[in-house]
């Protein structure tokens, strides 16, 4: 990745130098998400009953809320860097918008009030992010060919050789690439 983004800033490539600052770094809010970024994710909530100090963990289905609130809760957007996401196996949480979970805080349970809702996410991202990476790499070397980009891609295969499933990912995305003529 570091020698990607040495090549983005040496041939100023943009796009290619965003994607990777935000690879290295993460995603802010309002980044554009590649698509191996957005997930399809479940939403929880705490709940409790007034007057009362046990609180109950639910999941909340998606015909609790109405049909924009739902299309904005039902994907989760993984901001964080390349490396956290590769390093972590655990639930990936990110809290409902508090406008949201306001409007809904009394009627999701009848007679429970919701005091925490989120979007998780509990599956590993290793795969998905592996063939994502890689193949939006190669799709944006394959718009900005540089003289120098079959050198970059022969070093990119190098260093996937030294683990099978990077090997194999990119040896497809690669036959697969009009680079490889």
């Amino acid at each position: 990745m570091l020698e990607a983004q040495q090549y983005s800033q040496k041939f100023h490539i943009e796009e290619l130098e965003q994607w990777l600052e935000h690879e290295l770094h993460g995603y802010g809010d309002f980044a554009h998400f590649p698509d191996y970024r957005i997930v399809e994710c479940k939403q929880l909530g705490i709940f409790v009953k007034p007057g009362q100090q046990l609180q109950h963990f639910e999941e909340i289905h998606d015909d609790c809320l109405n049909e924009r609130d739902r299309c904005v809760l039902r994907y989760l957007h993984i901001h964080q860097s390349l490396h956290e996401c590769l390093s972590n196996d655990e639930e990936i949480q990110q809290a409902w918008p508090m406008r949201i979970l306001a409007s809904y805080a009394n009627d999701i349970i009848p007679g429970y009030n919701c005091v925490r809702a989120w979007q998780s996410y509990h599956a590993p991202l290793n795969e998905r992010f592996i063939q994502g990476v890689l193949g939006h790499l190669l799709h944006l070397l394959e718009l900005n060919q540089q003289p120098e980009t079959k050198d970059l891609l022969g070093k990119i295969g190098q260093l996937c050789q030294a683990e099978y499933h990077l090997h194999k990912a990119w040896r497809r995305l690669y036959s697969d690439s009009p680079l490889e003529a």
